[in-house]
């Protein structure tokens, strides 16, 4: 029988029911695509908010900027339009984060704090991916660890387009790059200011296809 006496301030050793478990590793367990709804960042903070480990891909962009219209820009045009040939400025790019996989995010859940049913009750939440609809997706941490790679090297991010100039509807041009090069087409109305409409014989007839401006070249 042990007679010691203890006092306040001994250090003692925590009873082993007391001792706390071995930290969860994000993605031991595996990683749930989870489906979301109303935003993904609003879904994202709601999950880690609840102490869930989220993962969402992202990769870089180009996109135009609004300029700034209306009618002090309209005067100034019609203006340079009386006094010499008026061209239309080169749109002006800003470099975004977009997500890979836009509204999808993957989850890792502690086992110990709950299962995958528990993320359809966090707002935001709108599904959690099944097989066959029975069986819940869990990707291996092997998985999301080469997509985080991916995604640090930037092998999928977005190079800025060298031309940013949109040839006008009907004029001649041929493919360059991409699947359709060496295809001769015609330029028609539409695309955005980065991206222009071809029409290209494939497929057995005249096809609409949209690619990079930097994918074609105008014919004399």
């Amino acid at each position: 029988m042990n007679d010691k006496i203890w006092r306040v301030g001994d250090i003692v050793e925590p009873a082993v029911h007391g001792r706390s478990q071995a930290s969860f590793v994000p993605g031991s367990s595996g990683w749930y695509i989870v489906y979301v709804a109303g935003g993904d960042s609003r879904a994202t903070m709601a999950l880690e908010r609840r102490g869930y480990t989220v993962y969402r891909p992202m990769v870089q962009r180009w996109v135009p900027v609004k300029r700034r219209g209306g009618l002090r820009a309209d005067r100034t045009q019609s203006k340079l339009r009386k006094g010499k040939v008026w061209r239309k400025p080169e749109p002006t790019l800003q470099r975004i984060s977009v997500p890979l996989y836009p509204q999808y995010v993957f989850v890792a859940i502690d086992p110990r704090r709950g299962t995958w049913w528990d993320l359809t009750e966090i707002p935001g939440v709108a599904a959690v991916i099944r097989h066959n609809s029975s069986e819940v997706v869990r990707l291996a941490d092997d998985v999301i660890s080469c997509m985080k790679g991916i995604e640090e090297r930037g092998t999928l991010d977005e190079a800025k387009p060298a031309k940013t100039l949109k040839p006008k509807a009907g004029t001649k041009i041929r493919v360059v790059s991409g699947p359709f090069a060496s295809l001769a087409g015609l330029v028609v109305n539409g695309g955005d200011p980065v991206t222009v409409i071809c029409e290209v014989f494939v497929f057995g007839g005249s096809t609409p296809v949209s690619m990079p401006l930097d994918h074609i070249e105008v014919l004399a």
